[in-house]
């Protein structure tokens, strides 16, 4: 195979950053207070912006994402079943088991990877359980209205979602309470750190509570909770984040704009299939998930291909969780997972990149579907 001849590279997931005098500006002021961490005036001042700007009542930062998660899941009964999609990453998983938990699986939709309602409908088990816990894969938005109607408290893993909406809404204000992750490789980042979006006022003092070790800082007189951990963000992640909130709607615009770009290139392309949100609003752009029709062979020399033409991208997610919790149990329970995990990809987007570098990433893929021979 030839070596890389185009010096430009296009990887999956790199970060939306300020620059760095916008960020040395709010580093001498942290510097200049010495106020580093337990919930600084940056901090404070996120938390606010990012509250008006999804005009949701409370947001509730967080060090990660998954800690957010481990800390709504913990506010539930610990002995509650709790049904998630089986393809999802694996901190969906992880947070559910950290919480000791009961599990319950449920297979999600080819088109965008999401909730199967109808699947969930025909597993009596599903139906029967406490909670449940859905992923708005790539941003790309739950049938919320189905899941709503079979009466069962809803949580939404919302890591992908910030700018998407659904009926005019943002879609991590959805359902009883939702967790975006400000993670480095989101479209709107912190580097590190989570959030979880709620109208509930007593939930959000709760989970106040428990990211600080349990304690309520607003009443020192209160017995400690006993239930809690160190789960702070920083001043410094918290920078990030504001300095980021500032521009988030220019990168958005420009994603949407750099996926739509995506969707008219890869119009009939032959063996492939472009995974979008039923919903034009939901695109934010986060990802560009592309679905192969071929076998898992096909997929890893494409993504081999691709490597040497100097673009990076990834098989995410590539796991079926309900194989990881339990591989014997659940073989061959959802065969929409078990074709998405050999057959998705995410192709490379930022806000950086121009329309000819999606026409050069679009011809390289149809080089490879028409001329280079992949089969086995």
């Amino acid at each position: 195979m030839n070596t890389i001849t185009h010096k430009k590279e296009y990887k999956v997931g790199l970060p939306e950053l300020p620059t760095q005098s916008e960020f040395n500006a709010y580093l001498s002021a942290i510097w200049s207070e010495k106020i580093v961490t337990n919930f600084g005036p940056i901090h404070n001042a996120l938390e606010e912006n990012l509250s008006k700007y999804l005009e949701v009542d409370n947001v509730v930062l967080f060090a990660s994402g998954t800690s957010a998660l481990e800390a709504l899941l913990s506010m539930y009964n610990t002995s509650s079943r709790v049904v998630i999609p089986s393809f999802s990453f694996d901190a969906t998983l992880t947070a559910v088991r950290r919480n000791n938990m009961q599990l319950g699986f449920v297979d999600v939709n080819v088109s965008d990877g999401t909730f199967e309602t109808k699947s969930l409908r025909a597993r009596p088990s599903a139906i029967n359980s406490d909670l449940l816990l859905g992923v708005h894969c790539y941003g790309f938005p739950c049938n919320v209205s189905e899941m709503q109607e079979l009466n069962l408290p809803t949580i939404f893993d919302a890591a992908h979602s910030m700018g998407s909406k659904l009926d005019g809404k943002h879609l991590a204000t959805y359902g009883d309470a939702s967790v975006l992750s400000l993670h480095a490789t989101k479209i709107f980042s912190a580097v590190e750190g989570g959030a979880v979006i709620t109208s509930d006022e007593n939930l959000a003092h709760e989970l106040r509570k428990y990211r600080y070790f349990g304690i309520d800082r607003g009443n020192h007189s209160e017995m400690h909770s006993g239930r809690g951990t160190n789960a702070k963000m920083s001043e410094l992640h918290a920078a990030i984040g504001l300095l980021q909130l500032k521009k988030f709607e220019e990168i958005l615009y420009r994603r949407k704009e750099i996926f739509l770009e995506y969707r008219k290139k890869l119009c009939g392309f032959t063996g492939l299939r472009l995974m979008q949100p039923s919903h034009e609003e939901s695109i934010n752009g986060s990802y560009v998930p592309i679905s192969l029709d071929s076998l898992k062979v096909k997929r890893e020399k494409l993504i081999d291909f691709l490597r040497n033409e100097g673009i990076f991208t990834k098989p995410y997610f590539d796991k079926n969780l309900a194989l990881l919790a339990d591989d014997q149990k659940y073989e061959g329970c959802f065969s929409n997972t078990d074709l998405l995990v050999q057959s998705v990809m995410c192709l490379p987007i930022h806000s950086e990149m121009t329309f000819h570098d999606v026409g050069y990433i679009c011809d390289k893929i149809e080089k490879f579907l028409t001329e280079y021979d992949y089969e086995e």
